[in-house]
């Protein structure tokens, strides 16, 4: 057999092994950050570690590829164990060749978190509305204003009032509902309230 015909039936093998590991669809949402938000609850599942390359094809890939594609399987994996966030641990890249990195592997914390207005309409949602506790209203209400969820922390903050909340100080003092002091609809509860 020619040293051709041995190039064209390795080729395609070679191009897969170039390439960067793809991030499934089932994936997409998981997301890499360094520290857990304070809005998120989140539940810790495992350690995944994610690679590309070996002895044969990371000679092959250029460093770009070996980077992403283990970045990209870390991120498959951990959406395998069910999770949506992940920290980062590790990073690490062997150069066995001259030229460049022969594979690439990332390690990551994985954890199934609940996120943003889902989680404070989880925790709060019951306590404030069922059972009229104002405590929770208020706690719900400046977590949401804190990231941007006007509508729904007006909504919080007026059954707060109406359940009998009075810290008024607060309204004037704490950062996390600057978002929302200047609202009509905060004004006019607040008037309606404060008397």
């Amino acid at each position: 057999m020619s040293l051709i015909k041995i190039f064209i039936m390795l080729a395609p093998i070679l191009f897969i092994g170039c390439a960067a590991i793809k991030i499934n669809d089932t994936a997409k949402e998981v997301e890499i950050i360094n520290n857990i938000p304070s809005e998120y609850s989140c539940s810790y599942l495992n350690v995944v570690y994610g690679t590309q390359g070996n002895w044969f094809t990371g000679g092959w890939t250029n460093n770009k590829n070996l980077i992403e594609g283990s970045r990209n399987d870390m991120i498959n994996k951990g959406a395998n164990l069910g999770g949506n966030l992940i920290i980062p641990d590790i990073f690490h890249v062997t150069n066995a060749f001259l030229y460049g990195a022969s594979n690439s592997t990332f390690m990551g914390k994985v954890y199934s978190c609940i996120k943003g207005a889902e989680w404070v309409n989880q925790i709060y949602s019951k306590k404030c509305f069922n059972y009229q506790d104002y405590d929770s209203c208020w706690s719900a209400t400046w977590r949401l204003a804190k990231i941007g969820k006007t509508k729904s922390a007006l909504r919080y903050f007026e059954k707060a009032l109406k359940n009998g909340w009075k810290d008024w100080n607060s309204l004037s003092t704490d950062p996390d509902i600057k978002s929302i002091r200047n609202n009509e609809k905060f004004k006019n509860l607040v008037k309606k309230y404060r008397r």
